[in-house]
C-alpha cells in the first residue's frame, strides 16, 4: 500500500532532556519523507512554485505517538497519498523502529496548493494519478 519508504539512524542531537526522541522531531521526519517521496515522482517543494506557480502548505497535522526512538536507533518511513481532494492531498506517515518493525508515529498531514495570489488552486495532475 505505501509507495515510498527512506531510513536512517537517529542522531543524538535529535533527542530531547529524556534522552528519546523529541515529538517534533518526528514532524521534521515526515516533512523530509514528503518531498523525498515528491521528488521521486519529477517534483520538490521547491520545483512547484518555480515552475507551477505553486505553493504546496501544511494546513493539517496528526501525529498518534506509540513508542519512543533513542539515539542510534534504525528508522524507517513509509509515505503514501491517501486522498486528493480539488486543492489538497492527504500523506499518510508509518514511522517503524527497525529491524523489529516496532510501530512509534502514525502520521496524517493535509496539504494544501496555493497559487501567487495566495488562494487555493488545483492540484496538479501527477498527483491526481497517485490516488
Amino acid at each position: 500500500m505505501f509507495r515510498d519508504e527512506i531510513r536512517w539512524s537517529v542522531r543524538s542531537y535529535e533527542l530531547d532532556f529524556y534522552q528519546h526522541v523529541n515529538h517534533a522531531v518526528y514532524a521534521s521526519w515526515m516533512e523530509e519523507a514528503r518531498n523525498r517521496y515528491l521528488t521521486a515522482r519529477g517534483r520538490s517543494y521547491a520545483d512547484y512554485p518555480e515552475s507551477l506557480g505553486l505553493w504546496i502548505v501544511v494546513v493539517s497535522s496528526h501525529l498518534e505517538y506509540r513508542a519512543s526512538a533513542v539515539a542510534g536507533d534504525e528508522i524507517r518511513i513509509r509515505t503514501h497519498i491517501e486522498r486528493v481532494g480539488r486543492t489538497s492531498v492527504t500523506f499518510l506517515h508509518e514511522v517503524d523502529r527497525l529491524p523489529e518493525e516496532k510501530r512509534l508515529v502514525d502520521g496524517r498531514v493535509v496539504m494544501v496548493f496555493k497559487g501567487r495570489d495566495g488562494r487555493a488552486a488545483a492540484v496538479p495532475a501527477e498527483l491526481r494519478s497517485e490516488d
